[in-house]
């Protein structure tokens, strides 16, 4: 991704990054800029009658106009921006990032960016590839982003997610575990962390190798629609997607045709005919997607990327040690084996009955199926 040197002064930057946190869609913003010449002028000189020209909604022109004559309001959101710059996060302008995007539409690039980390996103010099999956995903699926990020990490890839539970996480903490890169595109303001669980992987395991991004206000909550405004930047950064796990709702599938539409690769981790989580995967498959069935197709197929060393062995296990590791008194252990028969067990069931959460349930499952002590069927999980 190419470099891109801006000199922004620092006024006009935090006049920016107020009138960011008014939560305007980013064409409006741009208006603001196009019709005032820069966000200080906007923010001096807006009135409620330029609405219409500006094609606010009356809403909105009043948040902004609320804002510009607010200056207690004014300093309370300066305090926080000062506050996350000395933390080192970084607030980005369009005019710095944009080269970083590819494939968006001048209407759908971010305002402005919130960015966490050791690297630069407008000087990433390394491939960057999407991994993808749901959140609610099997035991299969978790041991493919596993070797998946891994592998991708050692290949010299930077590994993109979006920190959801399930494939995202076991993607990117494959890749940390690697000592590899990985960048998260989250779905509510920076110093906000959800899902909470993930709080240290957000606040500091990425940070320290990698990148976390997030094109919403500083406060803002993980509101549903955020997330479909997520994946069209993870399929922008990236240069390649792979989808591994996904009924036919999951926004992996937003990724991957968002990416697909962009002239990007797409591949799809080829899964059951009867697992539900393998319908995304199956029918992108159907429309065209690159069945990834060994690690090394990406190698092959992607120029920048370079095949792990002879005799590299992906990392098969990337979670925390403690709390679900062990032996026989395990108690997430015992908690789903006493709920699990030869009858098949769904995962909402087994949440249910065991009152685990969702990670807890899905990194158990996983290393109780590498011990051989339980299978997932096309209906759930089995007791051997």
């Amino acid at each position: 991704m190419p470099s891109c040197k801006i000199s922004v002064d620092s006024r006009e930057r935090q006049a920016r990054f107020l009138l960011h946190q008014c939560g305007l869609r980013s064409a409006c913003l741009r208006r603001l800029l196009a019709v005032f010449g820069a966000a200080q002028e906007a923010l001096a000189g807006f009135q409620i009658s330029l609405a219409k020209r500006l094609k606010l909604s009356e809403a909105d022109a009043r948040a902004l106009l609320r804002l510009a004559g607010d200056h207690k309001k004014q300093d309370h959101l300066q305090s926080l921006y000062e506050q996350a710059v000395k933390q080192g996060k970084k607030f980005l302008l369009e005019e710095e990032f944009r080269g970083s995007l590819t494939g968006l539409a001048e209407e759908d690039l971010p305002f402005a960016l919130w960015t966490d980390g050791s690297i630069g996103l407008e000087t990433l010099k390394q491939p960057a590839i999407a991994v993808v999956g749901t959140r609610r995903a099997g035991s299969y699926g978790l041991a493919v982003a596993e070797k998946l990020g891994s592998y991708l990490a050692k290949a010299g890839a930077a590994v993109v997610s979006g920190l959801a539970y399930g494939i995202d996480a076991a993607a990117h903490r494959a890749a940390l575990t690697a000592q590899g890169t990985t960048i998260a595109v989250i779905g509510a303001g920076l110093d906000v962390f959800y899902p909470p669980a993930h709080r240290r992987l957000q606040e500091n395991d990425i940070p320290a190798n990698g990148l976390v991004i997030s094109e919403f206000p500083l406060t803002s909550p993980p509101l549903a629609h955020h997330f479909p405004q997520r994946n069209r930047l993870i399929a922008a950064i990236s240069s390649a997607v792979v989808v591994i796990e996904g009924d036919l709702t999951s926004g992996a599938l937003i990724t991957a045709r968002l990416a697909a539409s962009a002239g990007k690769d797409v591949y799809a981790v080829p899964g059951s005919i009867f697992s539900p989580l393998s319908r995304g995967p199956n029918m992108l498959l159907r429309e065209g997607a690159v069945p990834l069935t060994a690690l090394d197709d990406l190698a092959e197929a992607l120029p920048d990327l370079k095949r792990p060393a002879a005799g590299y062995r992906a990392v098969q296990k990337s979670f925390p040690k403690g709390n679900y590791d062990g032996g026989e008194d395990n108690p997430a252990y015992q908690k789903i084996l006493t709920e699990l028969s030869g009858e098949a067990v769904g995962l909402d069931a087994l949440l249910e009955k065991t009152g685990l959460g969702l990670e807890a349930a899905n990194q158990a499952l996983l290393e109780l199926e590498i011990q051989g002590r339980l299978r997932q069927g096309p209906l759930g999980y089995i007791h051997t």
